[in-house]
């Protein structure tokens, strides 16, 4: 059997402020909802935001207090942007009190050579928006 991969799926996150969380995605990073499950007293249980052609599912729940054999590191996602003035997009993330850890930069990706810039979204989860020419 030989494995055929298509392209990136979805990436699944633990989020202690589940609430914050879907705003960073929604708001800042300006994903559109695309699920929302609630229990039967309204408090939020599952997340989906689109990412393009993926999604980013945001699940309550603190990772540190999953069994060890839960608790797989990552270092970041990584999404792809349209092309835009990186420095801006930078500043305005700063403005909006996001914690920008690096960038712009040009790095290594998917589809070749691009400007990423790296951040840390609500959760302290890494997020790398990435562009290319």
């Amino acid at each position: 059997m030989r494995i055929e991969t298509r392209g990136y799926d979805h990436v699944n996150l633990y989020c202690r402020d589940i609430e914050r969380a879907v705003r960073f995605y929604t708001d800042i990073l300006n994903l559109p909802l695309c699920r929302c499950d609630r229990d039967a007293a309204g408090k939020i249980t599952f997340v989906s935001v689109q990412a393009g052609p993926a999604i980013v599912d945001l699940m309550p729940g603190a990772v540190d207090a999953l069994p060890a054999a839960e608790r797989a590191g990552m270092s970041h996602v990584a999404l792809e942007i349209a092309p835009c003035d990186a420095d801006a997009l930078a500043a305005w993330l700063r403005e909006q009190g996001v914690d920008v850890y690096e960038g712009p930069v040009r790095r290594q990706g998917a589809k070749g050579m691009g400007i990423a810039v790296y951040l840390h979204d609500s959760e302290g989860h890494g997020v790398e928006l990435k562009q290319y020419p």
